[in-house]
């Protein structure tokens, strides 16, 4: 088991993949709790720095589509890598949306982002209700997406 932050970094780190295969892990799955490294807006890439502590890595991609382009040209990646969308990653893109909730315009666009994502080769979406950065989101714009 791995935090969120050795998922977030272990694609650009080897020192975390030889880990995950000394314990036989061969696959591993980032974007968990609600929070994933694209599709990422301005907002988005400060929240990631802040919360997850990124700073080092140079965030060159905005969609699904780019992050597993670059993932899949690095040289180093030694295990079979999935990611999800977060939850909060998609209303990151909302400017202001990160702290209330959606107007029914915003849901849509949300739903539009999440089907994006998942055609971009996303696995799925994953939340993070438990977290204090998704307290009191409205579950209906987890369930009207799909």
């Amino acid at each position: 088991i791995t935090s969120n932050l050795d998922q977030i970094n272990f694609p650009f780190s080897t020192p975390y993949q030889e880990n995950f295969l000394e314990n036989g892990i061969t696959t591993s799955i980032i974007g968990n709790s609600g929070l994933s490294l694209a599709p990422v807006s301005k907002n988005g890439l400060h929240f990631l720095r802040n919360w997850l502590g990124v700073g080092h890595i140079n965030i060159n991609w905005h969609s699904i589509k780019e992050l597993l382009a670059i993932i899949e040209r690095r040289k180093n990646l030694k295990i079979n890598l999935g990611t999800l969308v977060g939850h909060l990653s998609l209303r990151l893109l909302i400017p202001g949306a990160d702290t209330r909730d959606l107007t029914e315009s915003e849901t849509e666009f949300l739903a539009r982002a999440l089907a994006k994502s998942l055609d971009d080769g996303a696995f799925g979406i994953s939340t993070g209700f438990e977290y204090s950065y998704s307290e009191g989101v409205n579950e209906k714009e987890i369930k009207e997406p799909a």
